[in-house]
């Protein structure tokens, strides 16, 4: 049985503006991508959201790898996003939860994803985050969000990202979580003042210290 969200096409499934063809950067932080892609076809504003990307830091070792805060989902938009715990197959906790009308936020191998063509399809094994919104288990379909836009897969692509051939007793189940669905979003001037308010409380976060100066300082360190 086919199982669909959202009724999308990718042929003519339109971005957001945030992946428009005029953008001059990669996408690098595939958790980020696909949230802005998904908030964006259920008809949220995505921008809204993104206060939190103002107050990243370097780490140390690397830039701070941000995420969505949950709690900006649901205020902004009421969306729940909880953990979905992995005790059964796989594709049934993902074909049971688009059944009950809620995406599914999976990370998945990358070699299997044909829209990594020239990048990681049948090159890569690299782990990456997809959101599921349609799956059709008997016809081996699949309709996700990664990156930048919305796509299909099927056949053997499907039945190796879900495992479905193989029995590898020591392999772990993939980090999941699965959105549920509340009639709370904000709309117009009520989503901007949340948003603002959203804005206020990160730039509590903003590093003491130029971030950059940081970078600097390691980079000199490494070379």
């Amino acid at each position: 049985m086919k199982r669909s969200i959202l009724q999308l096409d990718p042929q003519t499934y339109q971005r957001h503006l945030i992946h428009g063809p005029d953008r001059i950067w990669a996408e690098t932080n595939c958790y980020s991508d696909v949230w802005i892609e998904l908030l964006h076809a259920m008809g949220h504003e995505p921008i809204a959201s993104l206060p939190f990307t103002l107050v990243i830091d370097f780490e140390g070792d690397q830039w701070t790898f941000f995420k969505f805060p949950l709690i900006d989902l649901y205020d902004l938009y009421g969306l729940d996003i909880q953990e979905l715990t992995i005790w059964n197959r796989l594709i049934d906790h993902v074909d049971e939860q688009v059944g009950f009308g809620r995406p599914v936020l999976v990370e998945m191998d990358s070699y299997y994803l044909p829209d990594t063509h020239g990048t990681a399809y049948h090159m890569a094994h690299v782990k990456s985050t997809i959101a599921v919104v349609e799956i059709d288990v008997e016809n081996n379909h699949l309709g996700y969000f990664h990156n930048q836009g919305y796509y299909n897969l099927s056949g053997d692509d499907f039945i190796n990202l879900f495992r479905l051939n193989q029995n590898d007793p020591v392999y772990l189940p993939p980090y999941v979580e699965f959105v549920k669905i509340w009639d709370r979003a904000k709309k117009n001037q009520e989503l901007v003042n949340a948003s603002v308010q959203i804005l206020k409380k990160q730039l509590t976060f903003i590093p003491n210290k130029n971030p950059f100066e940081s970078f600097s300082t390691r980079l000199a360190k490494d070379i």
